[in-house]
């Protein structure tokens, strides 16, 4: 990282992309303090678990932006899928890196096992009350060789394999017994316009583009995208 920050100039951020990469803690913390003063700027993954001094650390070595696997606001679905951590260290996680003055990206995903309508309005509600600085909304993908995959095949809810349509966009191919495919695809389009366009979201993002360049310019580019995301593809490909 010193090695870029040296000889690429051009580069302005580092982005670690690595959802264990805060699982050793101490390692974690040693590597902050070998950047602490440096002037990196860089971002990383990390679970939502991190208590508010490591986050300090985190925060006076450069860290920008944690990208953040919230994945649902069913505690019931964070429980079938492993998770570890519950909605509650969610919001107290939150509450520190706002704190310390952190930003988050929250990943939520819409299609774990027992999934319903119910539970992805919860899942959406829960996006709006934590207020990540930006999110995401995925699309559960059965891969072949998960967990994931094993559990709609022995319940036959997998109707195909293809995880991905033609656009390149993630898409349900499996039906619940509550909730179906074509309708996991339009709530996860819905939850983007619900997000991105509500007004207090849209403030945020230009406060953050006035007083910071690089933030204009990730503005910007998220604007451009987002259009497309929402004008361009339809419901049913998301």
């Amino acid at each position: 990282m010193i090695w870029i920050q040296k000889t690429l100039p051009q580069i302005k951020e580092i982005q670690i992309e690595d959802d264990t990469f805060t699982c050793e803690r101490q390692w974690v913390l040693e590597l902050c303090s070998a950047l602490r003063g440096k002037g990196i700027v860089w971002s990383c993954c990390s679970p939502h678990d991190l208590p508010g001094d490591v986050l300090a650390k985190m925060k006076e070595a450069g860290v920008r932006n944690l990208v953040v696997g919230f994945e649902s606001g069913n505690d019931d679905i964070l429980k079938r899928v492993r998770k570890g951590v519950n909605t509650q260290q969610a919001k107290e996680f939150m509450k520190e890196c706002r704190q310390v003055g952190l930003r988050v990206h929250g990943c939520f995903v819409f299609g774990l096992p027992g999934e319903t309508l119910g539970t992805m309005l919860q899942t959406l509600e829960f996006a709006l009350k934590l207020r990540p600085d930006t999110v995401q909304f995925a699309i559960a993908s059965a891969y072949e060789g998960t967990a994931f995959n094993k559990y709609l095949r022995e319940h036959c809810y997998l109707r195909d394999s293809a995880g991905v349509t033609s656009a390149g966009n993630l898409t349900a191919r499996y039906d619940y017994p509550d909730v179906s495919r074509d309708a996991i695809n339009a709530f996860a389009h819905k939850a983007w316009k619900s997000y991105y366009w509500r007004p207090s979201t849209i403030l945020r993002q230009i406060h953050s583009a006035l007083t910071n360049l690089q933030d204009a310019k990730r503005f910007a580019r998220g604007f451009t995208y987002l259009g497309q995301y929402m004008f361009m593809n339809q419901p049913h490909e998301q």
